[in-house]
């Protein structure tokens, strides 16, 4: 079975103390600010489609089922980019992903413009997140090249343990910043600013990460093209559930974007739901840095119990709110349940999926946080067009009850490597 022990620096008790500085002298001082404005778009589009379409179009209904949309594409498209990337290198992938995505959203905010058929929209949503740029699987798979290759012994235990570290608060930090800057540009610069300069960000920095010198750290070769394990091993349940757990934390963004859009579109400014949105961000945040200083004896799938157990209760308050002085507080607790969730959630699948395949499941999970959405998006849009917010709060509590629910199901099935 994959993983017969817990990796080291999987373990987030283990001591990273002089692995951060260890970092830039791995990578480079370009690499990390590289690959955290590379994932920016990301989380810019993610939001901004959804908070565009309403706008444009006044239906939470069809923001949702464009979100979907983008859900879908990246459900399927991301798996994809991970395994083109192990097979052709990630240096031509991440260029042509990253051109077409960049086109794909300048291309949206023409069809929105003139006012196109849905179906239109709702293709081009798709392609976008079929071109999403994987910059967080991809620059994870470039640490542990870089590591293995060039560090050994204790030395490389603490350096690929902060190299893991620095990605979930790069995820995280990108995830609270993102829907902010979609907010505040659309405030500045109108409804239709976020998604261009997500678009030449895209360019940019998804141009630089893909030639940037530690692409040459995972160059395709025998291992990577030929992988011995049989992708019918991702079906099974120590390793599907992860996946699963995943999808239900994009369930719950999908769905809470929706209805804090709705929320404060009722309250006359659809762009405020990007600030909203962010709080709960903070949130997350914070926890997703503390879950680093929990005690070893604190399992992995019980700290995704725990968190979730935090965010199913914040949101039980949901449909109660009638203020944004209420909303905010309520949506920063949520967020204190899903740092240590999302966090959790990786490692978890990091320790089960097999050694050949971890650029893969490691697209998938991030593949299924923005599916999740193609789910719960266009069923709180439903919801917030025919019976008001409140309502789709609710499935915000539903998608938070799965993610308990899956936490629990892990623990059964994944056996204590300590």
């Amino acid at each position: 079975m994959a993983g017969a022990g817990l990796p080291t620096y999987l373990n987030p008790a283990l001591e990273t103390r002089g692995g951060y500085r260890d970092l830039p002298k791995l990578a480079g001082l370009v690499f990390m600010p590289l690959g955290f404005l590379a994932r920016f778009p990301l989380a810019m589009f993610t939001v901004g489609i959804t908070m565009l379409i309403a706008w444009a179009r006044d239906s939470y209904g069809e923001a949702g089922i464009a979100s979907g949309a983008l859900g879908l594409g990246s459900a399927i498209g991301a798996p994809l980019v991970g395994a083109l990337a192990d097979r052709y290198g990630q240096r031509l992938v991440m260029q042509l992903v990253g051109a077409f995505n960049g086109l794909a959203m300048v291309g949206l905010v023409g069809l929105v413009k003139i006012d196109s058929p849905l179906g239109w929209i709702l293709l081009v949503s798709f392609l976008i997140g079929f071109s999403a740029p994987q910059v967080g699987p991809l620059a994870r798979a470039r640490w542990i090249a870089l590591v293995k290759t060039r560090r050994s012994g204790l030395s490389g235990e603490r350096t690929l343990s902060a190299a893991m570290s620095w990605e979930s608060m790069a995820d995280e930090m990108a995830f609270v910043f993102g829907p902010v800057a979609v907010g505040a540009a659309a405030l500045v610069l109108g409804e239709y600013s976020p998604l261009l300069i997500a678009a030449i960000m895209t360019f940019i920095f998804v141009s630089g990460f893909a030639y940037h010198p530690t692409v040459e750290s995972v160059r395709p070769g025998p291992a990577t093209q030929d992988a011995r394990t049989p992708m019918m091993a991702l079906f099974a349940p120590r390793v599907s559930v992860p996946v699963f757990g995943m999808l239900t934390i994009g369930m719950v963004f999908g769905a809470m974007l929706t209805a804090v859009t709705a929320f404060a579109g009722e309250r006359g400014n659809v762009a405020d739901a990007a600030f909203l949105y962010g709080a709960m961000g903070v949130g997350s945040a914070i926890t997703a840095l503390a879950t680093a200083m929990l005690p070893r004896k604190f399992w992995l799938p019980w700290r995704w119990v725990a968190g979730a157990a935090m965010m199913l209760i914040g949101t039980l308050f949901l449909p109660m709110v009638h203020s944004v002085s209420t909303l905010l507080p309520i949506l920063f607790v949520i967020g204190l349940g899903i740092g240590p969730s999302l966090v959790s959630i990786f490692a978890v699948a990091s320790y089960t999926a097999p050694s050949d395949r971890v650029t893969v499941v490691l697209t998938l999970m991030s593949s299924g946080i923005v599916a999740g959405t193609a789910i719960s998006a266009p069923i709180a849009g439903a919801l917030a067009d025919s019976a008001g917010y409140s309502h789709a709060f609710w499935v915000v509590t539903g998608a938070a009850l799965l993610t308990l629910v899956s936490g629990l199901w892990t623990a059964k099935i994944v056996p204590r490597p300590f």
